[in-house]
């Protein structure tokens, strides 16, 4: 903090062609600035102001014309902080991790442990192919639904429920549940479903989520 000034990262780290965004510079000893001391070199963005929101944070509204994929590195002031992705549109997104491993509590000594899902939106890529490039995070949707992989499979039932912002934790404890099939514990197996609206696009994505036993084996922390 006694050092010059510096921008550690800039959220979100992307601007979509011709959508007014709002990205949040976050550093030390930034200095004040307005609108003509921000520059996005590599592609077309107009900014449109910036404001002080904190003493190590500054936001800068901006809008990308780019017509295709692009990086762009930003300065403030001749600083340079980093750079963002300009894209025409999100293409899709997906599921981080693609498939989460939850555990039930094994009392005081061994808590629940949960899963935190988060959703990244991608662009097409050159030509198309492939998985695009990673755009970052996007606030979805989240929810469970049953993936069938038995007859009766009635998982969902007993796995409780998952945050809308893709926090999840056992709510049950490792033990015999007699209401359900050979009175099994409370583990399964379940679908993680994220939804996304943006710019009158909804985009959808699927994971999975295993809820399994404690981890009662002593680790080295």
């Amino acid at each position: 903090s006694d050092g010059p000034p510096r921008v550690a990262r800039i959220v979100p780290a992307f601007l979509l062609a011709g959508e007014r965004t709002t990205l949040t510079l976050e550093g030390v000893n930034l200095p004040e600035v307005k609108a003509a001391d921000v520059a996005f070199a590599g592609g077309p963005v107009k900014v449109l102001g910036v404001r002080r929101v904190g003493p190590g944070a500054l936001e800068v509204t901006a809008v990308s014309s780019a017509p295709a994929l692009a990086m762009a590195k930003v300065a403030v002031k001749g600083i340079a902080a980093g750079t963002v992705t300009l894209a025409p549109a999100i293409d899709r997104i997906a599921i981080v991790p693609e498939v989460g491993r939850a555990r039930m509590s094994g009392g005081v000594h061994y808590p629940a442990e949960g899963v935190q899902y988060e959703a990244i939106a991608y662009a097409k890529g050159a030509g198309g192919k492939g998985p695009g490039v990673a755009l970052g995070p996007v606030p979805a949707t989240f929810r469970l639904a049953e993936q069938k992989t038995r007859p009766g499979d009635d998982d969902l039932t007993w796995l409780g429920t998952i945050l809308p912002n893709g926090s999840y934790l056992p709510t049950v404890d490792y033990a015999p549940n007699p209401k359900r099939t050979y009175k099994g514990e409370n583990s399964g197996l379940v679908k993680v479903l994220a939804r996304y609206v943006r710019g009158g696009r909804t985009h959808e994505a699927q994971a999975e989520l295993v809820v399994t036993v404690p981890d009662y084996i002593a680790r080295i922390r």
